[in-house]
């Protein structure tokens, strides 16, 4: 692999890629012909400014949530709103 991917190529392989970053490569991520994103490894100064906290309850503990709507809303609506406004 180059050290450059696809994004179909980056989903195929993201292990293998990971792994390549892992041991200190950067590797640009490609849309087509346009670079969308870079993957590089974590310097240690990102590595000590990471802070891994930790969910204080399981989700089974939780449950599921579920909530009443006040009013039916048409999210097929919404969204042709959303794509027209852009």
């Amino acid at each position: 692999m180059s050290d450059e991917t696809g994004i179909a190529n980056l989903k195929a392989h993201l292990s293998e890629i990971i792994a390549r970053v892992k041991a200190g490569k950067t590797i640009s991520i490609f849309e087509r012909k346009t670079k969308v994103a870079i993957l590089s490894p974590v310097n240690k100064k990102q590595k000590d400014e990471m802070n891994v906290r930790h969910a204080s309850k399981s989700v089974h503990v939780i449950g599921p949530v579920t909530f009443k709507l006040d009013k039916k809303i048409d999210v097929l609506a919404m969204l042709r709103e959303d794509r027209d406004s852009r």
